[in-house]
């Protein structure tokens, strides 16, 4: 019987210590949104979809959405400091998936970039930046916890090699530590292929 009571107390006592994390998986599912308020936007006539601010739960939907209000949609327009990374996996998908084209139109960290990597062609404007690093939950640490933001870095993997990005790229973005922000140069970028063109004054070229 005492065994058994230990047993039960430490059940209670793994149950407190992970509750950060069941906390924050349940609000995700919920659909509650802690991560700030989303724009998107129809844009250029019709020909394009803005997205800004958080990559946050609802995004996709109103993408999808908006794609259906868009008389001719041909790319989508990006800029945000990041998000959740299963939003950021959605819209990949939903990108993908309708073959549209990526821009990225200033700042796109993060989440977000995991959204731009699924454009057909993935061109950056002029004075706009990528950025990659590790996940954070931003909870206080437990194994729980841990295992949680190791396979979000499992998906930010496989989202980056079905984008055709090379490992030695993969693992420095996945290498930098979550409080730090990676932003590669338009060179860099555009040898690892995670961009395809640049625009510069108006000018789409093929990116080098």
């Amino acid at each position: 019987m005492v065994i058994a009571w230990i047993q039960v107390l430490g059940a209670f006592g793994k149950i407190a210590e992970d509750w950060p994390a069941y906390k924050e998986i349940a609000v995700f599912t919920l659909g509650l949104n802690p991560m700030g308020d989303y724009d998107v936007t129809v844009i250029d006539g019709g020909t394009g979809i803005g997205i800004s601010r958080a990559i946050a739960k609802g995004v996709a939907d109103e993408v999808h959405s908006a794609l259906a209000q868009a008389e001719d949609p041909i790319y989508v327009g990006l800029e945000s400091n990041g998000g959740r990374i299963g939003v950021g996996d959605s819209l990949n998908r939903l990108i993908r998936d309708e073959g549209l084209t990526t821009l990225a139109k200033d700042n796109c960290y993060s989440a977000c970039v995991l959204a731009f990597l699924g454009g057909q062609s993935r061109v950056l404007a002029e004075g706009a930046s990528l950025g990659f690093h590790q996940s954070s939950s931003g909870l206080e640490y437990t194994p729980t916890v841990r295992a949680m933001e190791l396979s979000a870095d499992e998906l930010q993997r496989t989202i980056m090699r079905e984008a055709g990005l090379p490992e030695w790229f993969i693992d420095k973005a996945i290498k930098t530590p979550s409080t730090q922000m990676g932003t590669p140069s338009t060179e860099v970028l555009a040898r690892a292929g995670v961009i395809t063109h640049t625009l510069r004054d108006g000018e789409l070229k093929l990116a080098q």
